[in-house]
């Protein structure tokens, strides 16, 4: 049950370098540590979203050099491929904004009709 007196908020920020830590993998593979990533961000915010699959061109914004660290931690031992490839031209695509700060990673947590 959740606690209904919490004010939603319109979005979290999460520095890369936390996240990356919260997700608590160490092993290589790109399909295991973008998993990790997304289901650490599900759970970090739990209290005010389902923890349902997330829409990355949707929920989730950085700027380029964010972006591009993300992905680099996530193929630096082995790159993405099949499905997991497409899931991160995704994020190669669709995922930038200058507007949040290098080093972080913002979800949102509200439609767009909605923000603000």
């Amino acid at each position: 049950m959740r606690d209904s007196s919490l004010t939603m908020p319109d979005y979290i920020d999460f520095a890369l370098d936390f996240l990356i830590a919260q997700t608590g993998i160490t092993q290589p593979f790109a399909h295991r540590r973008l998993n990790c990533v997304e289901n650490t961000l599900t759970a970090l915010v739990r209290q005010w979203r389902p923890r349902v699959p997330l829409v990355p061109d949707r929920e989730i914004r950085m700027s380029d050099e964010t972006r591009e660290a993300l992905l680099g931690w996530i193929e630096a031992e082995e790159p993405g491929q099949g499905h997991t490839l497409q899931r991160l031209a995704v994020y190669a695509a669709s995922v930038t904004d200058e507007s949040v700060p290098e080093g972080w990673v913002r979800l949102y947590l509200t439609p767009r009709s909605a923000r603000r």
